[in-house]
């Protein structure tokens, strides 16, 4: 987990709608901060800052058909 405070300040899943995203750490990477919904599995990009992979994901839009 990159920081459980930043957590709390998400959104429901962009693609399904749901309660579930967390952040994840990827050791060593680049860029390694990203939200994944442990319901769907959809993910943001992954970023160097905990911070801006929150604004991802509570800033992607949802798809409606």
């Amino acid at each position: 987990m990159c920081s459980a405070a930043v957590e709390a300040r998400l959104k429901p899943c962009p693609a399904r709608g749901k309660q579930g995203g967390e952040l994840v750490k990827r050791e060593g990477a680049q860029f390694p901060c990203g939200v994944q919904c442990r319901a769907c599995g959809w993910t943001t990009d992954f970023v160097k800052l905990p911070s801006i992979a929150v604004k991802l994901w509570n800033e992607a839009q949802r798809k409606t058909k």
